[in-house]
């Protein structure tokens, strides 16, 4: 369940209350895999990293998105990498870091 896979999300979604029903970015982009996190710089902000087809290339794209709302509307901030898929992201302790990783 994607719940069980975020981290750094508020108790109401740890404790499985809250709804993740998003199906796509606000460019229509669907959220294939996303990974959310949250960084302390913008602390009432989710961000995702995720991919979607992209049918000019035959392949997936890896692109980066942001949700103020919690979890609800998600707006695109930027593609990362072209034929990319499956993006992970961990942040360390302290909140200052994220690693990224990706196929």
């Amino acid at each position: 369940m994607i719940v069980d896979k975020l981290s750094n999300v508020s108790a109401a979604c740890k404790d499985n209350k809250c709804k993740f029903s998003a199906k796509s970015d606000t460019s229509g982009k669907g959220l294939d895999c996303i990974s959310i996190f949250k960084h302390k710089s913008n602390p009432d902000t989710y961000y995702g990293l995720y991919h979607a087809m992209d049918a000019s290339i035959s392949n997936f794209i890896l692109y980066l998105a942001e949700s103020k709302d919690g979890l609800t509307n998600w707006k695109d901030i930027r593609e990362l990498d072209k034929f990319a898929s499956q993006g992970k992201t961990w942040t360390n302790p302290n909140g200052d870091d994220i690693v990224v990783a990706y196929e």
